[in-house]
């Protein structure tokens, strides 16, 4: 069962969470990366599968965890397996998850919205056509188009009041923090192969909260 969260008297989500539910293969982490410096660019925060690594919670569990803690979902579709030409099959699974908690949870689960990606136009009609109507868009592969794409759906969830940063700025700010990643592993004695998740997301969150500091 999804756990129930508190309603609030906001138009605005309750939660700043967006779930992710991406390959996390080093094929596709140009587009993951980016992805999370977009979300956290514009003032949400990223959850994923990769976020929790205490082996003795059982995986779907913890999916499921993420998602009900979460107002906001982002899905891509675009990996296909070499071998049958197919989606793998969690992230249509993880996708379903999130639908379904949406249409049949409580008050509160059913404020979540969701965008799904593919790697090109109409990809996902040859896949699991059953979801057309819903928010979907195309990445083409490539890491600035996903950030167009994240930065469209988010404008359209964001607090009332907030001014979310252009795609070219985000672009720009991204292209910063690549910059300055690798000087803040040296300092930290890391490296960037064996760098975790929540280790990436620390240093994304600390870099765009100087920037939040530089441009406000």
């Amino acid at each position: 069962m999804l756990p129930r969260l508190n309603n609030r008297g906001s138009s605005r989500p309750a939660s700043n969470a967006v779930f992710v539910n991406c390959p996390f293969d080093p094929e596709y982490k140009p587009i993951f990366d980016a992805v999370v410096f977009a979300v956290h660019r514009c003032g949400f925060l990223v959850r994923c599968a990769m976020e929790d690594s205490d082996s003795n919670v059982v995986r779907i569990e913890k999916i499921m965890q993420m998602i009900g803690e979460s107002d906001l979902g982002i899905h891509d579709l675009s990996r296909v397996d070499t071998q049958g030409s197919l989606p793998r099959f969690n992230m249509p699974f993880e996708l379903g998850l999130f639908i379904g908690a949406q249409r049949y949870g409580s008050k509160r689960q059913r404020r979540k919205r969701c965008l799904i990606l593919s790697g090109e136009p109409h990809q996902y009609q040859r896949v699991i056509s059953d979801i057309a109507g819903q928010d979907v868009d195309s990445h083409l592969g490539k890491p600035e188009e996903a950030v167009r794409a994240v930065r469209q759906f988010l404008v359209q969830h964001a607090p009332r009041g907030a001014r979310l940063p252009g795609r070219d700025r985000i672009l720009e700010d991204y292209g910063h923090f690549q910059r300055l990643l690798p000087g803040l592993l040296e300092v930290a004695g890391q490296d960037r192969e064996s760098l975790t998740f929540l280790e990436f997301r620390g240093y994304v969150r600390d870099v765009v909260a100087r920037q939040a500091l530089i441009i406000g």
